[in-house]
């Protein structure tokens, strides 16, 4: 049977020797900053080839296109300043937009790259 993990977000992605490493954090309750926000600690890196990335991109911009369609996401647009959608609205060190190689140009059939 396979082990569930949970991850509140995704607080670095980068790319060494072709594989796309992403640090999995988790909210920490009992740690704050001196101005009251709660902190992100990561607890797991997952690393995927380039391909198995790009695949799960694909993934997920179809999921985020249904929920979209269906009314329950307003926006997810990334950079939008919208912190809301991923639920970082009060926790330090909740920087996302650390993405390296994922430039997110559209390709001539209209699909993201």
């Amino acid at each position: 049977m396979p082990v569930t993990k949970y991850a509140d977000v995704i607080t670095r992605i980068a790319v060494a020797d072709k594989m796309v490493r992403m640090d999995l954090a988790t909210i920490a309750l009992e740690s704050v900053t001196e101005d009251g926000q709660a902190r992100l600690e990561v607890e797991e890196r997952l690393c995927l080839p380039l391909n198995g990335f790009l695949r799960t991109y694909q993934e997920m911009s179809q999921l985020i296109a249904n929920l979209k369609a269906q009314g329950i996401l307003k926006s997810a647009e990334p950079n939008s300043g919208d912190t809301s959608v991923v639920g970082t609205e009060n926790v330090a060190g909740a920087d996302v937009g650390d993405a390296q190689g994922a430039d997110g140009k559209k390709d001539k059939k209209g699909k993201k790259s």
